[in-house]
Order: C-alpha cells, then sequence, then structure tokens
C-alpha cells in the first residue's frame, strides 16, 4: 500500500478505523520515507498547537455578553479586560493541587487529558513525580516521593510552562488510557477506621488551633493511568520545545504508568479559617529505563531559564529517584525550607493576598500536606506538627 499525506493525517488524528490503523501501521513499520512523512506531520501540527496555544483567553480576558449588554443599556463605557498577573494561572494551579491531595491527585484524574497533562508534565517538565530508572529493575525505572524541591521561575517561563500545559491538554502528546478510576469519598470515624482502610497508620493532630472544630474525616482509593508516546512524537516536542541533550532511550514508544494508593483528608474550620491534612503513601510512576534524567533535569532547568552551568550543577546533586521538583513563580508565591513533623519541608505562602498557604513533607514513606486557608503559618505549622 501507499500511504497518502491525507491517510497519515488521519492516522495522526486517530480518525481511521481499527482496520484501517492496523494496515497503516504495518506499512509503516517498513517504509522509511512514510516514516519521515509521518514525523513531519506530528512536528508541525505540535508546533501548529504550540502556536494555537497563546491565543487561548485566560481567567478575565473572555468577552461576557451579559455585561456588555448591561453596560450599553446603562450608558456606562465599556472597561477592558485586565490581564490577570502573569502566574496567577500557574499559581492558582499549585494552590488548587495542594489543596487537598484528593483535589489533585483523585478528582481531577477523572478527566484523561489532566492525567495526559500531568504525564507530559512528568516527563519533560518535572511539573511534577520525575521517574528514574532503578538499578534492580531490568526495564522499569521506578519512582517514589521522599523529598521536595523547588526551582523559582520568572513571569515569562511561568507563561512557557502554561502555554506547554495547554497543548498538552490538546492532547498533542497524546491520549492516557485510565487504568482504575478513582473511587468515591468514604467517611470514617476514626484514625483506626482510616487505617485499616488504607493499610498504614493514619495521624491524626493531638493539639488544633484555638477554636478550631472538626469538618470532615475520608478515605478516597486513587486512580491509575497508563500513557504511551511513540518515539518520533517524543522528538518533537523536544525540537518545539527546544530541549537540547537529551538523549531518547532506544525503544519505539515510551511507556508511563502512574498508580496512586489511597489519600485520607480530614479538615478543620474556625469561622472563615480551614486547614486541611492530606496523607497518602508515595504514587509510584514507571516508565521504561534508557533515559537520562539528569540530561532531562539539565536540559528542563534551561528551559525554566536557568543559565547552563547552573542547571547542569544542580541536575547533577538531584536524587532523581526520589525528589519532586516544583517550578514555582516568583512574582506569585515564595518559599523556604521549615522544619516540621521532625523532618526538612517546604511551606508556599503567596505574595498577594491570596489566603492559601501550604506546608508539605515526607516521612517514612507518607507524604504530607496541610493547607491552611486565611491562618498564618504558625497555625499551619502547629497543625502538622501536631500529628500523632
Amino acid at each position: 500500500m501507499k500511504c497518502d499525506t491525507g491517510l497519515l493525517r488521519a492516522y495522526l488524528d486517530d480518525a481511521l478505523s481499527e482496520t484501517e490503523r492496523g494496515a497503516v501501521a504495518g506499512h509503516l513499520a517498513g517504509c522509511a520515507s512514510c516514516q519521515a512523512e509521518l514525523a513531519m506531520l506530528q512536528k508541525r501540527s505540535v508546533q501548529v498547537m504550540t502556536r494555537l496555544a497563546i491565543l487561548e483567553p485566560e481567567a478575565g480576558e473572555a468577552p461576557d455578553p451579559a455585561a456588555a449588554l448591561a453596560r450599553f443599556y446603562a450608558g456606562a463605557p465599556a472597561q477592558a479586560a485586565s490581564r490577570p498577573a502573569p502566574g496567577r494561572a500557574l499559581w492558582a494551579n499549585l494552590k488548587r493541587s495542594y489543596e487537598t491531595m484528593k483535589q489533585s491527585l483523585l478528582t481531577g484524574w477523572r478527566k484523561p487529558v489532566t492525567i495526559g497533562a500531568t504525564a507530559v508534565a512528568c516527563l519533560l517538565i518535572l511539573f511534577s513525580f520525575a521517574p528514574v530508572r532503578q538499578a534492580a529493575a531490568d526495564f522499569l525505572g521506578i519512582f517514589r516521593v521522599r523529598k521536595f524541591a523547588v526551582i523559582p521561575i520568572d513571569a515569562a517561563h511561568t507563561r512557557q510552562l502554561e502555554e506547554l500545559a495547554q497543548l498538552a491538554d490538546r492532547g498533542a502528546f497524546g491520549q492516557p488510557t485510565v487504568v482504575r478510576e478513582p473511587g468515591e469519598p468514604q467517611a470514617v470515624a476514626s484514625a483506626a477506621e482510616a487505617s485499616a482502610l488504607v493499610g498504614f497508620p493514619v495521624r491524626v493532630p493531638a493539639a488544633l488551633p484555638e477554636g478550631a472544630l472538626p469538618r470532615t474525616f475520608n478515605v478516597q482509593s486513587g486512580p491509575a493511568a497508563h500513557f504511551e508516546m511513540d518515539r518520533t512524537t517524543m522528538q518533537a516536542v523536544l525540537d518545539v520545545t527546544q530541549i537540547k541533550g537529551v538523549t531518547l532511550p532506544d525503544v519505539e514508544r515510551i511507556v508511563i504508568d502512574l498508580d496512586v494508593p489511597w489519600v485520607v483528608t480530614q479538615s478543620y474550620r474556625r469561622g472563615a479559617s480551614l486547614w486541611t491534612i492530606s496523607q497518602l503513601r508515595s504514587p509510584q510512576v514507571d516508565m521504561p529505563a534508557g533515559l537520562d534524567l539528569t540530561a532531562l533535569g539539565a536540559a528542563a532547568f534551561e528551559y525554566l531559564g536557568m543559565p547552563e552551568a547552573d542547571a547542569q550543577r544542580l541536575a547533577q546533586a538531584i536524587d532523581w529517584t526520589s525528589t519532586v521538583v516544583i517550578p514555582l513563580p516568583t512574582e506569585e508565591a515564595e518559599f523556604r525550607e521549615v522544619t516540621v513533623d521532625g523532618v526538612t519541608g517546604l511551606l508556599l505562602e503567596p505574595r498577594s493576598s491570596n489566603p492559601h498557604r501550604v506546608v508539605l513533607w515526607q516521612r517514612d514513606d507518607i507524604v504530607y500536606t496541610v493547607e491552611g486557608v486565611y491562618t498564618d503559618a504558625r497555625e499551619l505549622l502547629l497543625v502538622a506538627d501536631a500529628l500523632k
């Protein structure tokens, strides 16, 4: 058979029947010219979607027809929509990610596109979990959370990350398969009941800020997802993002498997103030061995605006088997290391009037977050240090 451009486009867009797709795939396996043309089409598609991503209106930019009509009838002059401060969307994403671990790792994963964005971010920009080889495994690299590191980024590189996330949301890097849907939240009456369900000792605060009362106590089983990206698409993404110096493993497809275990959340309220405690075993990310994560990390740091020498030095200093790297927009948020629960953790706080702040840490293979709304860092750390 001969694959014309239209047929290759349909194959790329997943618009063929299963039989047609199998025939094209069989032809591609032995046709170098069609492989080259498909690679060109994939690269062009990623480039176009990258450029289109910047045209999408952000929050506050999209016109409101009802408001415009009201202004017209009232004779009031229309006010130009103001663009949010750079990075606000990313800070909002970070805040939502840590609002509760249930919110970030369970509820949001019901949408396959969110899984795709996260999987690609894992692989390319270390936005979440960075998988790496494990010496004891022949084929799989396994990552587990042990500690956290923050990479400060400016407004320009914040926008780059947002555009890359939009590109992933559009499916430019492929679509994941939901292997296991997250379960529904289950209310529990005690730490003992929660521990029996999740399989690890659940901790509760022995002390709370004055006036704080229990609000919710839930457990929820996590999802599992399978994501595949062919080598040609992976290379096209590296080309578009201008990430250099990364050698792809000698495999036709990059396969990522993510398994999120049970999550426990407790919340306490005092008036407008809210504290939410989340705890879970480390999510596990598996991927083929052979990818140089140190080189990928250095390239990603350069992508985030770090000088080459600094990027190389930092990438070599990080233990990629256990470190979650968090790009943090410096115009929106600040961070500092804190001693919490007897270990070193990270405290993230907004620079603006945003009422959210969060502390996160890992101890005894359990990842913890305590998020506070309308509370200060002192009370946040009080709750975290009171876990028993």
